[in-house]
């Protein structure tokens, strides 16, 4: 029989649901209308960027990338980017280890027909990393290490879920806590040495790239209930842990400022790639319900990629770090992500959480 105070605490849960998925859908609204802005530049101009943009640079060869969730959607065309440009990259991705062949002919072909004008493209590989476990990130590093690849130039840190029913994982983790925030997090941590020596080699610095979400505006930290244990909404959810990239943008450059021995090396930089329609919305009703209506007024995945390409190659932003960005510039995250207090409070939980997994490597919570 259920009791009372089981109905209760539901019928709470319920009503949270509701009211963090209103504020999304409300942000939602506001962020359709700029992308109906985007297309039509009624309003106010928007950037289209070009990969042939002067800022950009025309070839990347002896350049590595690591792209996760780079196997689809906004991941693969930053990916097809560089490599037409002739970048190394290195695909981080979740899908089933027997099909990671064929997933790089395919992506492979799609490069070359890309190819129009017949230059060398890069290396690509792809790497299993399944973010919902600690350990596969760690053997995605100690697998970096031991291959014949040498230098790290760019992390974009892309890969995500949203909107997921509520899952704890074999870590003990909410789902969208690690797969989004606390594995990218022990990732960059993890390959920050390679890419300083690698900085240091090619004398430009290496850039950390964390691929967020401007469903961040609608939520604060739940600080003391970050796995959600208290009450869940998937809405809040993604868009806390989203919320929380960009806080750990900002307290990572803020430790590279006070260590130049690895912060002049390094730039970090967060940015939401605009509404693109990609499986990404997999859990959204009304996208499914209605997908030609999400066609016309999302921008396509090619064009989601834009500001990660801005972020990861542009040279405006050559020793630019401690940004948000979005449609290819820099502009302000919500005022919760811009408290000093609660960046610091994350930072240290952060590293608590993952305190047994960084032993030999830089201390992150040192004075």
């Amino acid at each position: 029989m259920v009791s009372i105070v089981d109905s209760w605490d539901a019928f709470k849960e319920l009503v949270y649901v509701m009211w963090t998925a209103i504020h999304l859908y409300i942000l939602g609204a506001i962020y359709v209308l700029k992308e109906l802005n985007r297309k039509t530049q009624i309003i106010s101009s928007v950037r289209h960027l070009s990969t042939d943009d002067t800022d950009l640079p025309k070839r990347l060869d002896n350049k590595v990338a690591i792209i996760t969730g780079g196997s689809r959607g906004i991941g693969l065309e930053a990916a097809i980017v560089l490599l037409l440009k002739g970048c190394h990259v290195i695909i981080a991705s979740s899908a089933n280890p027997k099909t990671l062949n064929q997933l790089t002919n395919t992506i492979l072909a799609t490069v070359n027909q890309q190819n129009t004008r017949k230059e060398k493209i890069g290396k690509l590989e792809i790497w299993r990393l399944d973010l919902l476990s600690i350990k596969s990130v760690q053997q995605f590093v100690d697998k970096f290490h031991s291959s014949d690849v040498k230098n790290l130039h760019y992390l974009v840190n892309n890969a995500a879920i949203m909107f997921a029913p509520k899952k704890v994982t074999d870590d003990g983790y909410e789902s969208h806590f690690e797969v989004n925030y606390l594995g990218h997090c022990l990732l960059i941590w993890a390959l920050m040495p390679v890419m300083v020596a690698s900085a240091k080699r090619c004398g430009q610095r290496s850039r950390v790239v964390n691929v967020s979400s401007s469903t961040h505006y609608a939520r604060d930290l739940r600080i003391n209930d970050l796995q959600s244990e208290d009450i869940y909404s998937p809405f809040h959810a993604y868009a806390q842990s989203k919320l929380c990239q960009i806080m750990f943008t900002y307290s990572l450059n803020d430790w590279l400022a006070t260590h130049p021995m690895s912060g002049q090396y390094i730039t970090v930089n967060s940015l939401h790639p605009g509404v693109a329609l990609t499986e990404l919305y997999t859990n959204v009703w009304w996208v499914k319900m209605l997908p030609a209506l999400a066609r016309a007024l999302f921008r396509t995945s090619k064009e989601g990629a834009e500001t990660i390409i801005y972020a990861t190659i542009s040279s405006e932003l050559e020793g630019v770090g401690g940004k948000y960005l979005e449609d290819c510039a820099i502009i302000k995250s919500s005022p919760f992500s811009l408290n000093k207090q609660y960046q610091q409070k994350l930072w240290q939980k952060t590293w608590q959480l993952l305190e047994d997994q960084i032993h030999g490597l830089p201390n992150p919570i040192d004075s």
